[in-house]
């Protein structure tokens, strides 16, 4: 488990690295506005996106886990549930071409080009191999496909009036990194006769589980859609970068996550309450360390950073990253609750209620603050939406959980993170910004974090990541041979 773990942490890592090598060039060459027309239309074919995978990301990959041991069941279940993606992927792609057919939005190329990406959901079957724990697979197809989609970038984009191309690339990348996975699948998966009857009853499930993944995306489409209607396409690209900016750390703080509901899901199905308790336990507090220190590593570096990496066109995304970062508390903490005992333990209602109501308050604070504080309304909406989602969730299992009992280790990670992006933030300011001074603001945020928590954890003696990090250097080290 801890393999996957590091395995799921280098993979996102990576992941983040390829689109950012290629954010400052693209950001340089199609200008804040060719980055807002294609947040804008990528957010309109996501809403169709969200219609042909239901919430069978999340079923899917919780239904594999459960019969991963059983072949004949596993190909089973698998066929049950990929013929429903199947059937609402051909109704979503209809609707989809007659909206495009319909508009008269100068977009409507972009939105033609993305097609493939409705194409591509249809294919999406990661949610298989998560289940039976595959996740080397996955991994190493999705960052082939990111290398060559970046070598692409390069080749192709050379002025504002490429933007087409860009959005070609990026959608037959994502095209491409769902069919490979079809060539695998005959290892796990044997002809199966489909039950009628199951497959009628297994829709109901999936489609409570994807009113709460409606109301997620909601959060990363919706502000996005409203502040191109709403807005200039400019703000659309300063809150497009500065969002995926503050959101970095996110995919990292959360792999923890996926690796860890399959195995959760398992335990908690045995009544194993002991483990499940200890598990979330060094998990919430391994991921809070991590946050903490995100969090204020990026609100220190962010003036600095951002004029640097996206252009000076793009200046006024800093103040916004400093607003969304707050959003990786929330999302990091809640995230640990949900996927290693909210959902494992089957509480879909909790999940959907909770979701639902963040998302319903997210469009009324984009509807009252976009018009007057514009991409700023939509930050501040976004930070208050996902604390909802958490506060809710945590209110409704507070029975259950000590909740202030695990809040106190990691405080010292709070007052470490916080003591940190002063210093950083003091650093940037001295220095006046340029390359070597990010540089230094990186590495002195990380030493200085790294420092005073592990002495923190020594004067409290609740030694936790200094020992897991002994840990991982213990395996990495190659045994001696007598």
């Amino acid at each position: 488990m801890r393999k996957n773990v590091i395995l799921m942490t280098i993979y996102e890592i990576l992941v983040l690295i390829l689109p950012f090598v290629t954010m400052p060039y693209v950001s340089r060459i199609l200008g804040p506005e060719g980055v807002g027309l294609y947040a804008y239309s990528n957010s309109i074919v996501s809403y169709f996106v969200l219609i042909s995978l239901l919430g069978i990301q999340l079923y899917g990959k919780r239904e594999i886990a459960k019969v991963n041991h059983d072949e004949m069941t596993r190909s089973k279940v698998f066929f049950e549930i990929y013929l429903i993606q199947l059937i609402m992927s051909i109704i979503s792609f209809g609707i989809y071409a007659f909206f495009i057919l319909t508009t008269n939005d100068g977009i409507r190329t972009l939105l033609v080009i993305q097609l493939v990406i409705l194409v591509s959901s249809c294919l999406n079957i990661d949610w298989f191999y998560f289940g039976i724990e595959k996740f080397k697979m996955t991994v190493t197809r999705n960052l082939l496909v990111k290398a060559l989609s970046l070598v692409l970038i390069f080749v192709f984009i050379k002025e504002p009036g490429d933007l087409s191309k860009y959005v070609f690339i990026m959608s037959f990348s994502t095209f491409f990194s769902h069919f490979v996975m079809w060539f695998s699948l005959s290892k796990y998966v044997k002809r199966s006769k489909i039950d009628t009857h199951a497959v009628i009853k297994r829709f109901k499930p999936i489609v409570m589980l994807f009113i709460p993944v409606l109301a997620i995306q909601l959060f990363s489409i919706v502000d996005k859609t409203m502040l191109g209607l709403m807005a200039d396409k400019q703000q659309v690209g300063f809150y497009e970068n500065a969002n995926r900016i503050a959101r970095v750390p996110i995919s990292i703080i959360t792999s923890l996550g996926t690796v860890m509901l399959p195995r959760m899901t398992n335990l908690i199905a045995n009544g194993q309450k002991q483990a499940t308790e200890r598990y979330i336990e060094k998990s919430l507090i391994f991921t809070m360390f991590l946050t903490f220190g995100c969090v204020f590593g990026i609100f220190g570096v962010a003036d600095t950073f951002v004029p640097l990496f996206l252009g000076k066109s793009f200046a006024e995304s800093a103040s916004l990253v400093k607003v969304l970062s707050a959003i990786l508390v929330f999302v990091s903490w809640g995230n640990v609750f949900r996927t290693q005992y909210i959902l494992p333990k089957g509480m879909d209602t909790l999940y959907t209620k909770s979701v639902v109501y963040a998302a319903i308050l997210n469009i009324i604070l984009n509807a009252i603050l976009i018009p007057v504080l514009q991409a700023f309304g939509a930050a501040i909406a976004s930070v208050i939406s996902e604390a909802l989602i958490c506060i809710y969730q945590l209110f409704k299992i507070r029975n259950e959980f000590k909740i202030i009992q695990y809040i106190k280790p990691c405080l010292k990670y709070l007052v470490s993170g916080m003591i940190m992006g002063a210093i950083v933030s003091i650093t940037g300011s001295v220095l006046r910004g340029g390359a070597g001074t990010v540089l230094l603001q990186i590495a002195i945020g990380i030493f200085v974090y790294f420092a005073l928590s592990i002495v923190f954890e020594i004067i409290q003696n609740q030694m936790f990541i200094a020992l897991e990090i002994r840990k991982v250097f213990l395996r990495l080290k190659p045994s001696r041979k007598i």
